[in-house]
C-alpha cells in the first residue's frame, strides 16, 4: 500500500495565496491457496479432492483541492475570502478464481484443474465540489462568517446529482463592550454566537439510483433457459439528504454564570428504505430534535 500527498502554495500578490494539493491512496493485494488431497478440515479427514483459489484486489483513491485565499485588514475591519474547488474519485476492483477436481497434488496451477469458476467486481464513485467562504470581524468584537458549497455526487441520479449547502454564523463578544468594563472582575469573557447551516449526506452506497439486474431462469417452449431480469427499480430523482441545523451558544468565563448552548436540527430528504418495499427512495419527511446542554 502507498499513501502520498503533496501541495504547492504561491503568493502572486500581497494578501493573496493560491494553494493546490493532491492526496492519493493506492493498494494492491493477492492471495493464492492450494489445498492438496492430504489437507483436512474441521470434522473432515483426508482424503479430499484438491482445490485452489486465487483472489486479487486493487484500490485507488485520490483528491485534488485548489483554493485561493485573500486576507486583508483595513483599520478596524478584518476579512478573508476563500474560493476553490475539489475533485475526488474512488475505484476498487476484485477478481476471484476457484479451481477444483485436480487429478493429483503434483501440479498446482489452474490449467490442471477440471473445473474452474471465476467472479469479479468493480466499484467506483466520484465527487466534485465548489466552495466559497467569507470571514469578517470588526475590532474582533462583531463576527460574521458565511460559506456555501455545491457538490455533485455520482451516487445520485443524473436529474438530482447536485446540491447546494449554505451556512452563516454571527457572533458578538459582549465582554469587549465599554458598558461591560465595570463587570470585568466578575465576568472576564462573554460571547454570544448564532449559526445556521445545511449539511449534505451522500452515504447511500453506489449505483442505488440504477435498476438492478440479476440472473433468472425462463422457460421458452418448455425448454429451460438462463437469462437476466430486473431485480430492483431505478430512481433518477434520488438525491442528497439535507440536515439543517441552528445553534445558539452563550460562552462565558465567570464564577456566577455557566455556559449554555441550544441546538435545533432537522433532516429533509431522509434516505431510508420504504416499509414493505426493497426499493430505495428519498422520502419527503424528516426528523426534529431539540438539545440543550450545560
Amino acid at each position: 500500500r502507498m499513501i502520498a500527498n503533496g501541495f504547492v502554495e504561491v503568493q502572486p500578490i500581497k494578501d493573496l495565496k493560491i494553494k493546490s494539493s493532491v492526496n492519493a491512496d493506492l493498494s494492491f493485494s493477492k492471495t493464492n491457496v492450494f489445498r492438496p488431497s492430504t489437507s483436512g478440515e474441521t470434522y473432515t479427514a483426508p482424503y479430499r479432492i484438491p482445490r485452489a483459489n486465487e483472489n486479487t484486489g486493487s484500490v485507488y483513491s485520490w483528491m485534488w483541492e485548489n483554493t485561493a485565499t485573500y486576507s486583508k485588514t483595513i483599520a478596524d475591519h478584518t476579512f478573508d475570502v476563500l474560493v476553490g474547488f475539489s475533485a475526488q474519485e474512488f475505484h476498487e476492483e476484485f477478481t476471484g478464481i476457484n479451481a477444483t477436481d485436480y487429478p493429483d497434488d503434483k501440479i498446482e496451477t489452474f490449467n490442471a484443474a477440471a473445473t474452474i469458476t471465476a467472479n469479479s467486481d468493480v466499484t467506483e464513485w466520484a465527487l466534485l465540489s465548489y466552495i466559497g467562504r467569507l470571514n469578517y470581524n470588526y475590532k474582533g468584537r462583531y463576527l460574521l462568517s458565511a460559506a456555501i458549497r455545491r457538490d455533485g455526487s455520482s451516487r445520485f441520479g443524473a436529474l438530482n446529482r447536485w446540491g447546494s449547502f449554505p451556512s452563516v454564523s454571527v457572533g458578538w463578544v459582549v465582554s469587549d463592550e465599554p458598558f461591560m468594563e465595570s463587570l470585568q472582575d466578575k465576568l472576564s469573557f462573554l460571547k454570544v454566537r448564532a449559526s445556521y447551516g445545511i449539511v449534505g449526506n451522500d452515504q447511500i452506497g453506489n449505483y442505488t439510483h440504477l435498476a438492478g439486474v440479476s440472473s433468472m431462469n425462463y422457460s421458452f417452449n418448455n425448454v429451460f433457459s438462463a437469462g437476466r431480469g430486473t431485480s430492483s427499480m431505478g430512481n433518477q430523482l434520488l438525491g442528497w439528504e439535507r440536515n439543517k441545523q441552528f445553534d445558539l451558544v452563550l460562552i462565558c468565563r465567570s464564577s456566577i454564570i455557566a455556559s449554555r448552548s441550544c441546538t435545533i436540527t432537522t433532516t429533509n430528504g431522509l434516505m431510508r428504505y420504504c416499509i414493505h418495499s426493497k426499493y430505495l427512495f428519498p422520502l419527503d419527511f424528516g426528523t426534529f430534535s431539540l438539545m440543550r446542554v450545560s
